[in-house]
């Protein structure tokens, strides 16, 4: 079992791609739990902020070298 926290507020990188995806899929998963309307909106806007943390995780990888 792996485990992560994050270094400081200003690096909160998952350690692995398999990371990044449980914290995504658990996000999606509370997010439709949340006792509220939920609209377009709201979806397009949790879609967004995903697909915003997806490509700087991939920043940061790519800035690792190899």
């Amino acid at each position: 079992m792996q485990t992560w926290s994050a270094n400081s507020k200003s690096e909160p990188y998952a350690q692995s791609a398999a990371e990044l995806m449980k914290l995504a899929t658990t996000t999606v998963d509370e997010f439709f739990k949340v006792p509220i309307a939920i609209t377009e909106d709201l979806v397009q806007d949790l879609a967004d902020g995903l697909e915003n943390l997806f490509h700087d995780y991939m920043k940061f990888v790519a800035s690792c070298g190899n």
